[in-house]
């Protein structure tokens, strides 16, 4: 049996791309179904929301609610207690993860699949504890789709001590993966495998018919447009509050894309889609793309996509003819619908995943803690727009290899 874990729920909608892309692959090979899996969630209704319903409903994956502090006090104030009087530091993971822990045995495969969390030195210490649990039941432990920081590893004798202690660990860009073994985890243990979600099918939604609802904005997504924008050139955008959380200057993402916004309007024909790929309360790309939105609506060429599942994101990011992204997984859906794209990156992810794909992230990723200038991102889009072929052009030689490894490294698991 296999427990995925670390799993944010699907309101991010790479945290859902990620599973999606995994459960699909081993249907593939298993189209009977015959590979339990489980998926510790921290939020079950956002998953049943999305694309991982139908693996549900079909029985392919049984969902398990972590269970949350904030949620019951008394529990809260109990494990405080034993964190602060008892030294238990792990006493929040074993609430956390208490049913999960009751499904794994040595017949166990745990699956950490946060991505990035490692990348963040705030979640460090809950991951690690987390990985104890899994650990001291789980026949074995794996660390999938990873990256992380030089700096954090170099620095953290506690952190190599975890991440050596897994049994297997793929990182998903070569950047990782050699950070990785600079730090001594042993070279069997590494293995370099593209994230999963380059795999994901995109789906194109079909246009609404007679008697049916709208579909608010993406009625129809296909390869010449989405609705409001057809006949048109379209170029996503995306951009996220955590990008704009790392700015060096206040206001100064928002005045970038205005920036550029303001150059596609007057110096090209093209349509904007605003394409939000997370949605949380507390993090949710709404908020910025919907200010633009509303700021350009009078253009008639300025449009907010609603939100939907990964794969339909996918299939209208697909549609575009240029993607400029901030999310990590909104810009692997462009990349492996071969739409030439900028990233407004943020960590070595965004940069080894350039670098893998394209040679180089100089002039590919737009470092959002380096911006000094409105006019930088809209330069950097110009420079890029005008190799757009150039690129598309090696998106399509590298793709075919590139995702059959990603499928490689799910199937390996299974």
């Amino acid at each position: 049996m296999k427990i995925l874990y670390e799993h944010a729920g699907s309101a991010n909608h790479g945290c859902e791309a990620i599973v999606s892309s995994m459960l699909e692959k081993w249907k593939e090979k298993d189209p009977q179904g015959n590979f339990p899996v489980m998926l510790v969630t921290h939020d079950r209704q956002q998953d049943l929301r999305y694309s991982l319903s139908s693996f549900a409903g079909e029985g392919k994956l049984s969902l398990i609610q972590e269970r949350i502090l904030d949620q019951n006090r008394m529990a809260h104030l109990y494990y405080a207690a034993l964190k602060k009087l008892a030294g238990r530091k792990s006493a929040y993971a074993q609430y956390r993860f208490r049913d999960a822990l009751r499904e794994v045995d040595a017949r166990t495969v745990a699956i950490a699949i946060g991505g990035d969390n490692y990348c963040y030195p705030e979640m460090v210490q809950e991951l690690i504890r987390a990985h104890a649990l899994f650990s001291q039941k789980a026949g074995s432990t794996v660390l999938f789709g990873a990256s992380v920081e030089e700096e954090m590893v170099r620095n953290s004798k506690e952190l190599r001590s975890d991440l050596a202690s897994y049994d297997r660990i793929y990182a998903r860009e070569s950047l990782s993966y050699q950070t990785l073994l600079e730090a001594g985890i042993p070279e069997e243990k590494v293995f370099l495998s593209p994230d999963p979600a380059f795999t994901l099918p995109a789906e194109k939604l079909r246009p609404a018919e007679a008697g049916e609802g709208r579909y608010h904005l993406p009625e129809a997504a296909f390869s010449s447009g989405i609705l409001g924008l057809e006949g048109r050139e379209v170029i996503g955008l995306n951009l996220s509050p955590m990008a704009q959380a790392l700015e060096k200057k206040a206001g100064l993402t928002m005045e970038a894309y205005r920036h550029l916004i303001r150059f596609l309007l007057q110096q090209t024909e093209a349509g904007i889609a605003l394409i939000p790929h997370v949605i949380w309360k507390n993090n949710d790309d709404r908020l910025p793309l919907s200010m633009l939105e509303e700021e350009f609506r009078k253009s008639g060429r300025v449009v907010l996509v609603p939100d939907t599942d990964c794969r339909r994101l996918k299939g209208i990011i697909a549609g575009c003819s240029f993607f400029v992204g901030a999310r990590t997984h909104a810009t692997i859906a462009a990349y492996s619908s071969c739409v030439p794209t900028l990233v407004l990156g943020y960590s070595v992810k965004s940069r080894g995943i350039a670098r893998d794909l394209l040679g180089t992230e100089e002039g590919t990723v737009c470092p959002v803690q380096q911006l000094e200038a409105k006019e930088e991102l809209t330069a950097a889009f110009r420079n890029l727009y005008d190799k757009k072929e150039e690129m598309a052009l090696r998106l399509k030689a590298e793709m075919p290899d590139y995702s059959r490894r990603a499928g490689k490294g799910i199937l390996s698991l299974s």
